[in-house]
């Protein structure tokens, strides 16, 4: 019986074995490959934060702990956790150049979005060590410039993991920082792949890990350009961090699968090549959230790696307006590089503001209507500020101010392979988590 009550009746003839689990949550937030020294951090962090919640309980007797997670523990099945968020935002954009050409994006126009995500976790203590099975569902609406309508439902997460080993939909082994606290990423789930994994603590404060996993959601370029055949994914990581400090290196080999005709009769491939260095400081305030992280990624052949995409579904901070015509043989041979830098900052329990701007720089071969052939360039930033205030626990509205901008080369003289445009954007997002 799954339920969870201090004073729930026990029926007739039977006993109630449910209760609420002894143990936390995995942290999703930690990855699947957190040094030792790094969970004993935030296991420190949470009992501080238990000690304030036990102290604001003596003056108020009714108060609740807001910010526990449902739980229901059963000691011959395990524990079952549920949580989840429901994310609303309006934004107020407009854009200029080619890039935002359609009358719709001319003036300031408001699209809007509702986000949610339930997250299902079960945790079984095992002879192998903890066995934990993660089911993740969202399902989103929005209102376009156009004002087009489009609501999509999702299985973002489906994994299971025994001891070291990880196999499912899961994040990346070469995902660090994926967008958080800034509107793009709590209005768009993170992407997922599917990869088999495994990780091996080398130290307290040392682990590495590897990976196979599906190249389909590395793709940028037309699909139907790409060959039927392909290979996984290789992912190298290794982690250091002592609790304050978290470095992340990561090295990536993807193989990309095209058709060197227009009539797709020949397949060919080529190996393509990506690496990361990723570090995140910790600054120790009065409020938990104080922080600085940088992010430098470089690649061959690989530009889905630097966090290129062309699916307004994916999350992503560089979604450039891409032809129609854009090729695999073409556009996956390129080679770039892509940083970025975040801020941010706790100010109290309440507010929060944080930063970030991220750099994109991008080379490939490109062939053009009307003769148009030769290198292609292009180059995009984008950046944002933010405030949110949490009025109670798990609430969060917060106001933003973003620009973008996205601008290419004219290949031969004559056509620009990227469309070339700034964007600016206001946006309001309200966030509740349970």
């Amino acid at each position: 019986m799954w339920w969870d009550s201090a004073s729930a009746a026990e029926l007739p003839g039977q006993k109630t074995h449910v209760m609420a689990c002894p143990f936390d949550q995995p942290s999703a937030d930690l990855g699947f490959d957190p040094t030792r020294a790094l969970v004993a951090a935030q296991s420190s962090d949470d009992d501080d934060d238990s000690d304030d919640d036990d102290d604001d309980d003596d003056d108020d007797s009714s108060s609740n702990d807001d910010s526990a997670v449902a739980s229901f523990y059963s000691p011959a099945q395990g524990c079952l956790f549920v949580s989840g968020t429901v994310a609303a935002g309006v934004t107020l954009q407009r854009g200029f150049g080619s890039a935002y050409a359609n009358p719709g994006n001319r003036g300031w126009f408001s699209p809007n979005t509702v986000s949610g995500e339930i997250d299902i976790t079960h945790v079984a203590k095992t002879g192998m060590g903890d066995m934990v099975t993660n089911i993740g569902l969202n399902g989103s609406g929005g209102t376009d410039a156009g004002g087009s309508n489009a609501t999509t439902f999702s299985v973002t997460r489906a994994s299971v993991s025994v001891g070291p080993w990880l196999a499912g939909l899961d994040s990346s082994f070469f995902d660090t920082w994926t967008g958080d606290p800034f509107s793009f990423a709590a209005l768009t789930p993170v992407a997922t792949t599917s990869l088999v994994g495994v990780k091996y603590d080398a130290t307290d404060t040392s682990t590495f890990s590897f990976s196979i996993e599906s190249p389909a959601p590395m793709r940028v370029a037309r699909p139907a350009t790409f060959s039927a055949m392909s290979v996984p994914d290789v992912i190298g990581r290794y982690r250091w961090s002592n609790g304050v400090l978290d470095v992340v290196a990561t090295a990536a080999a993807h193989r990309v699968d095209f058709w060197q005709d227009v009539a797709q009769t020949q397949a060919a491939h080529d190996w393509g090549y990506a690496a990361k260095i990723y570090a995140k400081w910790n600054i120790p305030t009065e409020a938990d959230g104080t922080y600085v992280l940088g992010q430098f990624t470089t690649g061959v052949r690989t530009p889905a790696y630097l966090g290129i995409t062309a699916d307004s579904g994916r999350r992503s901070r560089f979604q450039l307006s891409f032809p129609d015509t854009l090729t695999a043989k073409h556009f996956e041979h390129g080679h770039g590089w892509s940083a970025d830098l975040v801020g941010s900052y706790a100010i109290n329990s309440k507010w929060q503001t944080s930063a970030f701007i991220s750099y994109l720089d991008y080379r490939w071969f490109s062939v053009q209507s009307l003769g148009a052939e030769g290198l292609a360039h292009v180059k995009a930033w984008r950046a944002a500020w933010n405030v949110a205030y949490q009025p109670i626990n798990n609430l969060t509205i917060a106001a933003e101010a973003g620009v973008g901008s996205e601008k290419s080369n004219k290949v031969g003289g004559l056509i620009a392979p990227v469309a070339n445009g700034t964007l600016y954007t206001g946006t309001l997002t309200l966030s509740r988590t349970f």
